[in-house]
């Protein structure tokens, strides 16, 4: 090494050797003996063979602008669908709060039904009462107006009293037994007239009872079909964000080219 140390030295020292070298010559030297060559130094073939050609870029570019336009078309088409999806969403929607509604009114009829229903039953029961105790009376009525029309004819004929009078006092009971029964008559149209109203009454909150069924069940596949809904938007609005992120990606590449 001393005799190549020195060798090097006289040609790098211009008083020994007497020629002055050159930077190149310099840097030449010193990868000789070092290995080590800047990058900035190399051969112009060789820094080429680093970097792509304009060819390759370009091609590279294409490529880049053709994912991005099928991915911006794929978008366009999914952001439709979600259009689409909204629509239904918002129909649906609609819907269910109109089913809600209908059942809400139909609740609230059967209640209403149940309520009168209740009322006409307790108006029935104090007509059936009233008819009851007045049925009683009349038939103590006629009891005690039979003993005494039998027992007054018995002494008119004994003691010969005015038949007339006696008559007069039958017809009167008679009378008064027909207004009775008149009015027994009357409770018992009412009667028949409530019962016939508790029977449609009823008949009424039967059907309204399959309705609330039947607006029910449509109801809940109402809440099930928004519910599918909003799973598909979700799924939806998920792929539209990922596709945005992989083109902001694509963009972001195309870019640096």
């Amino acid at each position: 090494m001393e005799p190549v140390a020195e060798s090097l030295a006289i040609r790098c020292n211009p008083a020994r050797s007497g020629r002055r070298l050159g930077p190149a010559a310099l840097l030449l030297l010193v990868s000789v003996f070092t290995g080590f060559m800047p990058t900035g130094f190399l051969p112009a073939a060789a820094v080429a063979e680093d970097q792509p050609s304009a060819e390759a870029v370009q091609a590279r570019l294409e490529g880049l602008r053709a994912e991005i336009d099928s991915i911006t078309r794929a978008l366009d088409e999914q952001r439709a669908e979600r259009d689409v999806e909204l629509s239904r969403l918002a129909d649906t929607e609609r819907q269910l709060a109109a089913r809600t509604a209908e059942l809400r009114e139909t609740r609230a009829a059967l209640d209403q039904a149940d309520e009168r229903r209740k009322t006409l039953s307790l108006e029935l029961t104090g007509l059936e009462q009233e008819v009851d105790a007045i049925r009683q009376r009349l038939a103590e009525q006629l009891q005690i107006a039979y003993r005494v029309g039998v027992e007054s004819r018995l002494r008119a004929l004994l003691n010969q009293r005015d038949p007339g009078l006696i008559s007069r006092t039958l017809a009167l009971h008679g009378y008064l037994a027909r207004a009775r029964l008149e009015t027994i008559g009357e409770f018992e149209r009412q009667r028949l007239e409530l019962e016939r109203v508790r029977t449609e009454l009823a008949q009424n909150a039967t059907e309204l009872e399959r309705l609330a069924g039947l607006q029910d069940l449509a109801r809940g596949r109402q809440a099930d079909a928004l519910a599918q809904r909003r799973e598909v938007l979700a799924r939806l609005e998920a792929r539209i964000r990922d596709r945005d992120s992989e083109l902001a990606e694509l963009n972001r590449s195309a870019a640096q080219l």
